[in-house]
């Protein structure tokens, strides 16, 4: 049977610490300063990578961060505790990590890295059921590992490697998958308008808007008893989103301004992300009343003329984000398009059956590329579970 021995046994912990964000010559020099964005998720193990901040060597003395050698484990302590690297240099870390500098006569870093991630949801629990959780260093030091010989623990470490590697192939193709999948649907898109320019006139977006309307600027709240408000979160991937929802109570009059009806194309107005503007997605719930917000546009068309959904895919297009870009304005660090100039922007337009028919084939082939995309998300979720189990097997040796 495998001894167990105290993390305290087998490594120096060591904690970490944060300069004075108010002396702003701690920060902005040579010493790498980590804190938990900069590790991979609870359940991964890998290399330190780059580091968003520094600080300087007056940073590090005027506070409790301390250099820690090439070869620790950094290990997030609170809040989303489990987080793990291992420094491939000297840096520091903030207050939020216990950090362990292995004793190398008696474990290998690696075996050390590994087999904590191994065991994160049980040191998770020594942070008991506060809503800001965090593990003490006293408790780190008496946790308990297996901790066979140095040669047994690299026979591990090599094992656990080979199978990650494998892990890590499976992942990459997936990633492949998601890419060249999200990919496809915007080249479809392009294909698809650049042929029907060569076939069919065009008319501008004025020439069948039966009312453009800008949205509520209420605040709005969390409390579901009011009338829900589309927001630009809900504008995504080409879709309305119904997750995260705000609320706002209004008058009939004005909720009878805001109400959104079926067909009804949301566009996002402002933002400072040009490519989030002119973003937009077709209203098709009337089960309850929605309204929308300031930062969106609502463009109501004339359904005889054009099919919401057949716009909505232009605007998406290669053709129809051209057409944005040259309307686009910027103020204030803002990019905004107004009703106005969307009015101006033409579009090739088909006879209505022909619109329909296009529209079917397009949302068809959206919602394929969107369930590969779910399918991979799964994939992956299997992937991290497959991980999971590879260490959980590792030490208890049976890899």
């Amino acid at each position: 049977m495998t001894p167990l021995r105290t993390l305290e046994d087998v490594a120096v912990l060591v904690g970490g610490g944060t300069p004075s964000r108010s002396m702003t010559e701690y920060f902005g020099g040579k010493v790498p300063w980590v804190t938990p964005s900069d590790l991979p998720p609870p359940g991964a193990v890998r290399l330190l990578g780059p580091v968003a901040e520094h600080i300087t060597e007056a940073g590090l003395r005027n506070s409790s961060a301390t250099l820690v050698p090439p070869g620790t484990v950094l290990f997030s302590s609170r809040a989303s505790i489990g987080k793990i690297a291992v420094a491939d240099r000297e840096c520091s870390t903030n207050q939020g990590f216990c950090n362990f500098v292995p004793k190398r006569e008696v474990i290998d870093t690696w075996y050390l890295a590994y087999c904590l991630c191994s065991v994160t949801d049980r040191i998770v629990e020594l942070a008991g059921k506060t809503t800001f959780k965090e593990v003490s260093r006293k408790k780190l030091r008496a946790f308990n590992i297996p901790v066979p010989s140095i040669e047994e623990q690299r026979r591990i470490v090599r094992r656990i490697g080979q199978c990650m590697v494998r892990i890590d192939e499976i992942r990459l193709l997936g990633d492949h998958v998601v890419l060249e999948t999200n990919a496809l649907f915007p080249a479809l898109l392009s294909a698809v308008f650049d042929e029907l320019k060569t076939d069919y006139s065009s008319r501008t977006i004025g020439d069948f808007l039966v009312e453009s309307r800008y949205g509520t600027s209420r605040r709005c709240d969390g409390s579901p008893a009011a009338i829900p408000v589309l927001r630009i979160p809900n504008v995504a991937q080409g879709m309305i989103s119904y997750s995260d929802l705000k609320y706002c109570d209004f008058a009939d009059r004005e909720l009878e301004r805001l109400r959104l009806k079926t067909g009804d194309i949301l566009v996002v107005r402002t933002n400072g992300s040009r490519d989030l503007v002119g973003r937009c997605a077709v209203y098709t719930e009337d089960d309850r009343p929605f309204a929308f917000a300031s930062y969106l546009i609502r463009l109501r068309v004339d359904p005889r003329v054009v099919e919401p959904q057949y716009l909505a895919f232009f605007l998406a297009s290669t053709m129809g984000r051209d057409a944005i870009a040259r309307i686009r304005r910027t103020s204030a660090g803002q990019y905004n398009v107004n009703s106005e100039n969307l009015r101006r922007i033409g579009l090739p337009l088909p006879p209505l059956p022909i619109q329909r028919k296009v529209t079917g084939r397009l949302v068809e082939q959206r919602d394929i590329a969107k369930e590969i995309a779910r399918n991979q998300m799964a994939n992956t979720n299997r992937s991290d579970l497959l991980a999971n189990a590879v260490l959980r097997r590792a030490f208890v040796g049976e890899l």
